[in-house]
Order: structure tokens, then C-alpha cells, then sequence
């Protein structure tokens, strides 16, 4: 979606020779139909999320359904804390269940059909599990942490924008937790697979699934405050990164291919 401009009142794809690698997770969508169909849901859901008074410039309502952003001195996802709202990652989870259960997308999300919402749930359920997508970390101006929460607001300048403003040498966190380990592969091993497989499946209501999602990665341990997702700088961040990855490589595989 990042290389879905909005210019004009007009929506295109357009790849920005600067950022090829916004391409690397697209190449399944390469061809002209798979580009317009992103057009048209980005467009859908651009200016469809309300945001604060005088903000002139507002991003793109479709990039806070990704994450929420509450912070790591919480144990748990609650609907009240800072840094969550209606049109957050656990919110837009719920939005592709509802269309999946043929019922309408809840506002402010535009779902066209059940396709869309698959796409979407698959997206979602990876975003869930990668560091720093549900928790946050917020900093004041020495780098020490601050909560906001007890602020009972977010000071804007406090945010590090999902790990995009923690750097590991040259590296933002976020893009180091983003890329798939090369030791992982690009297929399930069958230790890989058992693993998934051993995962205990989510009770209740489907309804309620996105945000016991977001408090656990596995069994009595919240994902929104594991410490060893924020380490200290050159700590070793790679190693975390993959163990990180590879815990959500198996959770999520798990909840999508056997519903919970």
C-alpha cells in the first residue's frame, strides 16, 4: 500500500525508485488487475478515519489499521488505555471477521467483499505478532520512557512511530523486525508445523478473539509488555528479532489455518 499515491483527488500505484523494496512484498499483486485492486481499497480507505482538529495532512486512515499503540508499562489490551482507538490493528481484525461472517464491515473500515477481507485478516493476524504492533514505546526528549497513560494523553512528540524511531546503528528497529530471518526459510519446517499445531485455540465468542489475540502470544503472557522486545541497543537485537519472528511465524500460522 505504500506505493498507493493519493494526488489530486486521483489514486494510482506508482513505484518509488527509492523504496524498491516496498515492491518485494508485492510481487504476487504485480500484475494490473492486482495493482487496481489495491488502488481501489486504499481509496476507500483514505480519508475515512476522523482525526484531530487542524491536522491538514492527515495520513492515510488505512495505515492505523496495522497497529495499536499501548504502552509497554500495561499488561494487557484494554479498549480505555492511550494509544488505541476504533480504527486500530485489533479493531480492523474484528472489521475482516465480521465481513467473513457475512456481516457488514463496521465503521470506518470500506471491505468490498469476502476476498478483500481474507487478504486483510491474513495481514492483520501477521501484523499482530511482530514486535512494538501492539505495544508501544514512548520517549520524552532524553530518551527515558514516559507514560502516557498516567498523562491520560500522548504527547505527540513522544511516540517512536512503532520502533521506526528506535535505531540499532543505522537500522530503525522496525525494519529490522520486519525482515524474515534467512535462517527460517520459505517454507514450514515439520518442527515448525508441530509447534503451530501445539498452540491451544482460542475460546468464546470469535468476536472477542482479536483482543485476546493482542494480549497473549502464547498461554498467561501478554504480548503488550514483553520486555525482550524493546532490547537496549546492540544487546543483540538480531538474535531477538529472530526469535521474535519465529514465535509469530508460528502463532499466526497457527490461528489462520486452524481458526483460533
Amino acid at each position: 500500500m505504500k506505493s498507493v499515491k493519493h494526488r489530486n483527488d486521483t489514486f494510482e500505484y506508482v513505484i518509488d525508485p527509492e523504496h524498491y523494496d516496498f515492491e518485494v512484498p508485492c510481487r504476487p499483486f504485480k500484475s494490473e488487475a492486482e495493482r487496481a485492486r489495491m488502488v481501489d481499497y486504499a481509496s476507500r480507505n483514505w480519508t475515512n478515519c476522523p482525526h484531530q482538529p487542524g491536522d491538514t495532512d492527515p495520513s492515510p486512515c488505512h495505515s492505523t489499521y496495522h497497529f495499536d499503540d499501548v504502552a509497554i508499562q500495561r499488561d494487557h489490551f484494554d479498549r480505555s488505555f492511550q494509544g488505541t482507538n476504533e480504527h486500530d490493528l485489533v479493531a480492523a481484525i474484528g472489521a475482516a471477521i465480521a465481513v467473513l461472517q457475512d456481516k457488514p464491515a463496521p465503521p470506518p473500515f470500506s471491505i468490498k467483499d469476502k476476498k478483500e477481507a481474507l487478504m486483510l485478516l491474513t495481514h492483520f493476524v501477521g501484523d499482530l505478532h511482530q514486535p512494538l504492533h501492539v505495544g508501544s514505546v514512548y520517549l520524552d526528549p532524553d530518551g527515558k520512557l514516559v507514560d502516557p497513560d498516567a498523562a491520560h494523553a500522548v504527547e505527540p512528540n513522544s511516540s517512536t512511530i512503532g520502533g521506526n524511531a528506535i535505531h540499532d546503528q543505522n537500522v530503525n528497529m522496525h525494519s529490522e523486525w520486519d525482515d524474515i530471518p534467512t535462517d527460517i526459510g520459505d517454507a514450514a519446517t515439520t518442527e515448525l508445523l508441530a509447534v503451530a499445531q501445539s498452540v491451544p485455540p482460542s475460546r468464546g465468542p470469535i468476536e472477542n478473539w482479536p483482543a485476546d489475540w493482542a494480549n497473549r502470544h502464547d498461554p498467561g503472557r501478554p504480548s503488550c509488555v514483553r520486555r525482550r522486545e524493546f532490547p537496549t541497543p546492540r544487546s543483540g537485537p538480531a538474535a531477538g528479532a529472530a526469535e521474535s519472528a519465529m514465535e509469530g511465524v508460528v502463532r499466526r500460522s497457527h490461528r489462520l489455518s486452524l481458526g483460533g
